[in-house]
């Protein structure tokens, strides 16, 4: 069974714990590969090997639906994040005193 778990980090860290996310999958997708050329070969050298070929391939299916689910995950954790850089930079614009008003300040104080 599969559940949905959150924990609290700092924003700065949210890149690397997505790449580490992704890299944890790597190894999957390896596999997958290796099993598709296994399926390819046999098909291709052994007509009777079609069982031992579904069988992969309902593995590799099983395999790339974690994966799928795994990268949806890094991709929502990148949207919460583009998000949240997106908010920071427009609060930041919005307390900043523009140029022009602090250009403004100057020329009135004299």
């Amino acid at each position: 069974m599969k559940v949905r778990l959150s924990y609290h980090a700092n924003l700065d860290e949210i890149p690397s714990k997505v790449a580490g996310l992704i890299e944890n999958n790597m190894p999957n997708m390896s596999q997958v590969m290796d099993k598709l050329s296994v399926c390819v070969r046999l098909l291709n050298e052994h007509e009777e090997s079609t069982s031992i070929v579904k069988s992969q391939l309902d593995s590799m299916r099983k395999t790339l639906s974690d994966v799928d689910i795994a990268l949806s995950d890094c991709h929502t954790l990148l949207e919460g994040y583009d998000s949240a850089i997106e908010q920071i930079m427009e609060q930041t614009n919005e307390t900043a005193p523009s140029q022009e008003s602090i250009a403004g300040l100057s020329k009135e104080e004299e």
